[in-house]
């Protein structure tokens, strides 16, 4: 079992089928040298974190580097696959956004366990506040996202809370 497999407690019996969203097939076709349950993982973890960085409808320079770097970080990949991932994953969301992101994300639920959906959680998150600012179309998606993913709103709140000099809604309270 390689290192992402055990960090991402990844089952064998989650390949790829036919039945993927369209954003998902695309994305893991590209990584083809993993096995093909990593490559679905991968994929949809890797398009969620796309999904987030565009939900104000740019992706700064800062978050596709976060990116970079956390996919980087949680697989085998290297630093050119993991970019070449994040850099398809961020045209996938561009190009399917609306259609795709419920479907992706739902999936992306259903593959990770309880701690996995927290740490994808987690890791959207440090890409919104990657350009060290999470403006309100951002915490918006992110907290649709994790409802999708099954993820409770006490979680939510509590992961967000983590990043509070980050939010835009509360720098512009008198004191923030």
């Amino acid at each position: 079992m390689s290192l992402f497999h055990s960090l991402l407690g990844l089952k064998k019996t989650n390949a790829p089928t036919v039945t993927d969203p369209r954003a998902i097939q695309t994305i893991s076709t590209r990584l083809e040298k993993l096995p093909e349950e990593e490559a679905r993982y991968l994929a949809a973890f890797a398009y969620v974190l796309a999904r987030t960085a565009y939900a104000d409808l740019e992706v700064s320079e800062e978050e596709v580097e976060a990116m970079r770097r956390i996919v980087c970080d949680l697989t085998n990949l290297g630093k050119d696959n993991a970019a070449l991932t994040v850099d398809i994953a961020t045209s996938q969301a561009r190009e399917l956004g609306g259609t795709q992101d419920f479907v992706v994300t739902k999936l992306l639920g259903q593959l990770a366990t309880p701690q996995q959906r927290a740490e994808v959680l987690d890791c959207i998150l440090a890409v919104a506040a990657a350009d060290d600012l999470i403006v309100a179309e951002e915490e918006h998606e992110i907290r649709r996202i994790a409802k999708q993913m099954g993820i409770s709103d006490k979680d939510f709140l509590t992961a967000l809370a983590r990043y509070r000099d980050k939010r835009s809604v509360l720098k512009k309270w008198p004191g923030s």
